[in-house]
């Protein structure tokens, strides 16, 4: 299907592929070119792939370069409806903006394929009803009875006083305040919460604390602790600059933009720069400056941290649209975070803005923390400083809007602060 081509990011150039243009396709790797970027490169400019021109003589045994010219200039396409960049039929998000395709334009003359008759015409059959009107009503009633027996058992667990956060258990810590949060927002989708008090020492989990979540924008932690592993072993200096090419920056948050193209930053301002205002250009930039993604996902196994992942960089709509994604725990994040209370690197988690978790927080708590943001994918994780309660707090969830998520995130951490400070 040739409209897969429309709106593919060239990895020479670093744009979306129009209808107009001419297109290559690398046969070692099969990704879309430019014609005239194969062209100027002489061949795939694809990480990795043994399409890549070399100067020394080919292997007898090397993957063909050739490459194949498409003419897409017919091709039917999309709009997205946020920045109007065309996208091909099967994209999840747009290439040029990265919002997740949930409302798109459709071309004048388009229409929307009609369901094929035998789904249309699919009945259930009557026998198969009339046992899921005997069943479901029996699994309403007994889920009724589990939360009425769960809650009188609380109160005569607590003699009828409202619970603190934690309660000790045999192997770890139940939120019984958290977990009730959750329950009474009535949200559908996963959290998972880790905590742990500075003061203390002692650990507390809930729901899902080594299962993989979507990262989102916590990969900037990961990439933060190789920066300043190999920055402390001499590999790295802080103050040695890199200058800016325009196929280096890619759309989403951050500062750095076409007016940077020319310019130099230190490694210490592009980490500032990636930290402080979630720059996904800086983020990639820092990426291939300690060695790529192999090496941050080897330093994350070194300290133990097997749920934590990087697959695909920032920003790389032709992966995201192939459903490869970062991953991270709540465990894990928490294990991250605490790396950096012991570097005394605090400053670099703040923010310019007030959000996520800051919402119900007093004037008097400090707190420093990273937001990881897709559709309906809202993380938040940070360090926080009460009078006299220091804890590390991280939230994770996924399937829940990002309203829904925000104000269930904010719900948590006063009340998980509220508790430590009593």
């Amino acid at each position: 299907d040739l409209s897969d081509v429309i709106g593919k990011i060239c990895p020479y150039c670093q744009t979306p592929i129009k209808p107009d243009e001419p297109v290559v396709f690398c046969f070692a790797c099969n990704i879309p070119h430019h014609r005239q970027c194969w062209d100027e490169a002489q061949g795939c400019t694809t990480f990795g792939c043994n399409g890549q021109p070399t100067t020394e003589p080919a292997n007898q045994h090397a993957r063909s370069t050739e490459a194949i010219d498409i003419d897409v200039a017919d091709i039917k396409v999309r709009y997205c409806s946020n920045c109007g960049s065309p996208i091909n039929e099967r994209d999840v998000y747009c290439s040029t903006c990265g919002i997740r395709l949930e409302n798109i334009v459709l071309p004048r003359n388009s229409r929307i394929p009609a369901r094929s008759q035998s789904v249309e015409n699919n009945t259930v059959p009557r026998r198969r009803i009339s046992y899921l009107l005997i069943v479901i009503p029996i699994v309403l009633i007994l889920g009724v009875l589990s939360i009425h027996i769960f809650y009188t058992n609380d109160e005569a667990a607590t003699g009828g006083k409202t619970p603190r956060v934690t309660k000790q258990s045999e192997d770890e810590i139940d939120f019984i305040k958290v977990k009730k949060v959750i329950q009474n927002e009535g949200v559908s989708g996963k959290f998972s919460v880790y905590l742990k008090d500075l003061n203390s020492g002692k650990e507390y989990y809930t729901f899902n604390k080594n299962e993989p979540f979507i990262a989102a924008g916590l990969v900037f932690i990961p990439i933060l602790i190789e920066v300043l592993d190999q920055a402390e072993a001499g590999y790295i200096d802080w103050n040695s600059r890199v200058r800016i090419y325009e196929q280096m920056l890619v759309g989403g948050t951050g500062l750095l933009n076409q007016k940077d193209v020319g310019s130099s930053y230190s490694i210490d301002g592009l980490t500032t720069l990636m930290m402080r205002y979630s720059d996904n250009s800086c983020a990639n930039i820092l990426i291939d400056r300690v060695g790529g993604l192999q090496q941050i996902n080897g330093k994350m196994e070194s300290l133990g941290l097997s749920n934590t992942r990087l697959n695909r960089r920032l920003m790389d709509t032709y992966a995201m649209n192939q459903g490869i994604e970062n991953y991270t725990s709540a465990k894990d994040m928490g294990r991250l975070l605490e790396i950096i209370v012991n570097k005394n690197l605090h400053e670099l988690l703040s923010k310019p803005e007030k959000d996520g978790m800051e919402l119900y927080l007093p004037e008097s708590c400090t707190i420093y923390h990273q937001i990881g943001v897709l559709s309906h994918t809202y993380n938040d994780v940070g360090i926080i400083h009460g009078p006299s309660s220091d804890f590390i707090l991280v939230i994770l969830s996924n399937g829940v809007s990002n309203d829904v998520s925000k104000r269930v995130i904010g719900k948590i951490v006063q009340t998980v602060y509220e508790d430590l400070e009593r």
